[in-house]
């Protein structure tokens, strides 16, 4: 058997031990000295121990005194004085202890951190108006941690002291008088600005009176119609012109960028213009260089030749076409041979594809045996076909006159084309040194003036006949604008001498505005008249007119 001591005494704590260590041994306490206790050994030696006095600690009255036997709890809980003393001292302590520690969670920090999350908690949603009555927080004016609520009354009477000090009170009233460096201005209410402004203001780069703009009258100058300007000397002046009169309302005087004209869009010329000037050929022009088109496929024998198609633009107009050929290109002289096919077209009552659709006149030179056909198809469309007599003819030919359009279509064929022919006409032109008779001495007439007339204001306008030739010249100042085609003839002059027998006077002229005319005679309801139709656009009256033409008297 163990015993088991809980208690705190020392002599008790070592008796146990002692016992323990031992066995078979009996220890037992005086019935009558509770401090004398009896310990017996395996040799029955009885070992007599004295506690002293105090050594023996009551721990609480559970321990009882009659021997330390058992202890009946009260129903009500064990009374505070059954407890030892030390343990009633340390059961009053535990009434003020924390059971556990404190949950501070949600508290503010005792930092500026802290303090500025708890000020941003108040609300911004306050909308009363502020009165002399509402508060607002401030620090301790000695920079303490003290802070305390002001009203704003209070900070008003500060602020308006503060003011007062520097001299400004409440005043009512008004001004009617300013002082300043001694002057007055007005004689009541009077407010002294003493020495405020102590120079005077800076005025450089101001506008100097003596070239101000000025307008002395009391009478209004200039109008809508005719706005103001400054002159030389200052003064609103009105522009001369009349805005809407002589000046267009919404005129821009500025430099302008003009885009180029094309056959679609307008630019300094129209686009209906651009397309008619791209649609010119070179060839139509008599008196423009390097515009001939090529006569080619000469293989050593005589060939047809279809040169093309011509359109006319209308009755009366002539188209000629100019043939340039020959026997070889050996550096001889009578290798060159040429031809001109003047073509004009005829009216008709009723408009038919037939041999009177065009008259067609031949002039040849050093090639009697060159022979033509026009085929008319339509009315006003001749097919051009040419024998070319000669085993080597490549050459040249070019178009010119007033006609609507030339289309160029080669074909060479040895066997002479088919179709309707229109009447043709040849006229053979020698050279000095042929055998055909002597030429008669012809008559020159020298020259005529004619009567310059109709489109044509000034001017002068002459023939000339030599035989049976005829030639044309002059120079006029046009009266009226000559346009491309007209009903009527646009003649700038006329004369006596019968036109109606003259073949093939026409040609092409010039003019100042730069523009190209067609100038022909006629023979108008017995009217010998020389008339003109611009080429691509108007020509202008007020320009100038020059041309000469040839032609034949049959």
């Amino acid at each position: 058997m163990k015993i088991q001591y809980n208690g705190s005494s020392k002599i008790l704590k070592r008796l146990v031990e002692l016992v323990n260590r031992s066995q078979n041994v009996a220890l037992r306490q005086d019935n009558t000295d509770k401090n004398t206790l009896y310990w017996t050994g395996l040799d029955g030696v009885e070992i007599t121990v004295n506690i002293p006095s105090g050594a023996v600690e009551k721990v609480s009255e559970l321990e009882n005194d009659a021997g330390y036997g058992t202890y009946t709890k009260p129903t009500t809980g064990i009374p505070k004085s059954d407890l030892a003393s030390g343990v009633q001292a340390s059961l009053g302590k535990a009434d003020t202890a924390l059971q556990k520690h404190q949950d501070i969670s949600g508290k503010v920090d005792n930092t500026a951190a802290g303090a500025d999350s708890l000020l941003s908690k108040i609300t911004n949603s306050w909308t009363a108006t502020p009165t002399d009555n509402t508060y607002f927080i401030r620090q301790d004016t000695s920079s303490k941690n003290e802070f305390g609520r002001v009203k704003f009354s209070t900070l008003w009477s500060y602020i308006k002291s503060k003011v007062e000090s520097l001299g400004y009170t409440k005043n009512t009233g008004t001004i009617t008088g300013i002082k300043m460096n001694g002057a007055s201005k007005g004689t009541s209410g009077v407010v002294d600005l003493g020495t405020v402004i102590t120079a005077h203001q800076d005025i450089s780069g101001k506008q100097d009176k003596s070239t101000a703009v000025t307008h002395t009258t009391s009478t209004a100058v200039g109008s809508t119609a005719k706005p103001v300007y400054i002159a030389g000397d200052g003064k609103a002046t009105p522009i001369t012109h009349s805005i809407n009169s002589d000046v267009p309302a919404n005129a821009k005087f500025t430099d302008t960028t003009y885009s180029d004209v094309t056959e679609t869009t307008h630019g300094l010329m129209t686009a209906e213009d651009k397309k008619k000037l791209n649609g010119l050929e070179a060839s139509k022009f008599m008196n423009l260089n390097n515009s001939a088109i090529v006569i080619h496929g000469a293989g050593g024998t005589a060939q047809w030749y279809r040169l093309g198609t011509l359109v006319s633009s209308g009755n009366f107009n002539t188209a000629i076409i100019r043939i340039l050929s020959g026997d070889g290109a050996n550096g001889y002289a009578r290798q060159n041979s040429s031809f001109e096919i003047h073509i004009k077209d005829a009216w008709q009552s009723t408009e038919t594809a037939s041999a009177k659709a065009c008259g067609v006149t031949v002039y040849r030179i050093n090639c009697a045996n060159v022979k033509v056909k026009v085929i008319p198809t339509a009315h006003n469309t001749y097919t051009v076909w040419v024998y070319l007599p000669w085993g080597y003819w490549n050459g040249d030919y070019a178009v010119y006159g007033k006609y609507a359009s030339w289309t160029t279509a080669r074909l060479v064929q040895p066997d002479e084309p088919d179709g309707t022919v229109s009447e043709t006409a040849y006229y053979d032109c020698a050279f000095l040194d042929s055998t055909v008779a002597a030429a008669k001495t012809l008559t020159d007439s020298g020259w005529v003036a004619m009567t310059v007339e109709g489109y044509a204001k000034s001017g002068t306008v002459k023939y000339r006949t030599y035989g049976k030739q005829i030639t044309i010249t002059g120079s006029v100042v046009l009266k009226n604008d000559i346009a491309t085609s007209y009903p009527a003839p646009q003649y700038i002059a006329s004369t006596t001498f019968d036109f109606s027998k003259i073949v093939g006077c026409s040609g092409v002229g010039r003019s100042s505005s730069g523009v190209g005319a067609y100038v022909a005679v006629e023979n108008y309801n017995g009217d010998n008249l020389v008339c003109v139709y611009a080429l691509g656009s108007k020509i202008a009256a007020g320009s100038t007119l020059y041309f000469t033409i040839t032609g034949f008297i049959d």
